[in-house]
């Protein structure tokens, strides 16, 4: 359930209507792109993310690392855990990961 709540509360930052606006049956494709763009090809622990390491995304997007103290960002996103999963690692992130607009 908690994680839970840092979904909803990462969702929550959006500007309001954009999570129902993205789940019409429309706009999936744009969620989809949202959502690859939250995922790596590359498998990382939160201590392997350097300061001002570029990752590369499954959108072909590369993401900055940003370390403050013990802190870790991805693209301004920050870490709030990460859990092993079987097939890499989940880092649970506190904001939606969206591409720069044009």
């Amino acid at each position: 359930m908690r994680n839970h709540l840092i979904f909803n509360a990462a969702f929550d930052k959006l500007p309001a209507g954009t999570l129902e606006n993205l789940l019409k049956e429309e706009n999936l494709p744009t969620l989809a792109r949202i959502i690859k763009g939250h995922a790596s090809p590359g498998s990382f622990t939160k201590d392997q993310l350097k300061d001002g390491q570029n990752v590369y995304m499954a959108t072909g997007r590369y993401v900055k690392v940003e370390r403050k103290g013990e802190d870790v960002f991805v693209d301004g996103a920050k870490v709030l855990g990460s859990v092993k999963a079987s097939n890499g690692i989940v880092h649970v992130v506190d904001a939606v990961i969206l591409e720069p607009t044009k």
